[in-house]
């Protein structure tokens, strides 16, 4: 297996089957990058990270942060539908 390849991993897809229906080999790059990161820096710092879904990464871990840090995890009114709106473009394009 090529360097490349052990950073990048494999991922695969098993519809239909019982759980676990995916099997993962890529390296857990979220936990060794947020590791020792202000909580506040995670939210971009996970979009960046997953660029495909970011807006959902980013909204996630925003909550997740909230209320980690004992705030009110509520999101604002307008995130959810900015977020069902860009899983759409997402899903389109």
């Amino acid at each position: 297996m090529s360097a490349l390849m052990a950073l990048a991993g494999a991922v695969q897809l098993f519809p239909g089957r019982a759980l676990p229906t995916i099997r993962s080999t890529r390296p857990d790059a979220a936990a060794v990058l947020t590791t020792g990161r202000r909580a506040r820096e995670l939210p971009a710092l996970l979009g960046n990270l997953f660029t495909v879904c970011a807006p959902a990464h980013r909204f996630v871990s925003r909550r997740a942060v909230a209320c980690a840090l004992g705030q009110s995890g509520d999101a604002e009114s307008h995130e959810p539908q900015s977020l069902r709106l860009a899983t759409l473009r997402e899903q389109i394009m």
